[in-house]
């Protein structure tokens, strides 16, 4: 009985363990993609800001 009952917690601690693996490779991905949306967001920026700079005459910037 005794060793039953070991089995059964090397068992659940192995669940565990898969458990937590999983879910610490669930968070990585999701600030992952969080950091990729971000990275997106710059990348609109710069290339609106960029649209805005270059549709200016070019005078206005050294005056």
């Amino acid at each position: 009985m005794n060793r039953f009952l070991q089995d059964e917690q090397k068992l659940l601690l192995a669940q565990k363990k898969r458990r937590e693996r999983k879910l610490l490779l669930m968070n990585i991905l999701k600030s992952s993609f969080l950091f990729k949306k971000i990275l997106d967001g710059f990348k609109y920026f710069f290339m609106i800001f960029g649209v805005l700079v270059h549709s200016l005459p070019r005078k206005e910037w050294f005056s």
